[in-house]
């Protein structure tokens, strides 16, 4: 939760200053259905929640806006040992609701990547997701970690 200003400046300079607040919360569960010979099977799920709320000032009405996203996934992956590290490839697929006052809808997530690990407890990930929602809009993303 956080609580601050908005300050604006219009086109023929006049200031218009507001107080603004912020919530979110997240939340993220994730369980293995099935873990043999460095195959993993998982299943995961995650809920996100954002919601903004501007003071009505002169000149500016007051505004609110939330979005919420739910996802359940289904992930497979393939830990490789090299040694001095490991190699792991993996997949995922799962349904994804978006509601609120922004885009909404229902789709289908598809999601690939690959994290290296070495002993000495350095990581490097690279991760790619693609989404279609049912209206038949289509968004692509990427998700980078290091």
């Amino acid at each position: 939760m956080g609580d601050g200003d908005l300050a604006l400046k219009t086109p023929t300079g006049e200031k218009m200053e507001t107080g603004l607040s912020l919530a979110m919360a997240a939340l993220r569960v994730r369980g293995a259905l099935l873990s043999r010979a460095g195959y993993e099977l998982a299943v995961k799920s995650d809920f996100a929640f954002v919601q903004t709320e501007s003071e009505k000032t002169t000149g500016l009405a007051s505004a609110e806006a939330q979005t919420r996203r739910l996802r359940l996934v289904l992930e497979g992956s393939r830990e490789r040992d090299l040694g001095a590290g490991s190699l792991t490839p993996s997949v995922e697929v799962g349904l994804r609701y978006d509601g609120g006052d922004a885009e909404t809808g229902a789709g289908v997530e598809l999601g690939g990547g690959v994290r290296a690990e070495y002993a000495t407890r350095l990581r490097a990930s690279r991760w790619g997701s693609a989404y279609g929602v049912f209206s038949r809009t289509r968004r692509a993303t990427m998700r980078n970690g290091a």
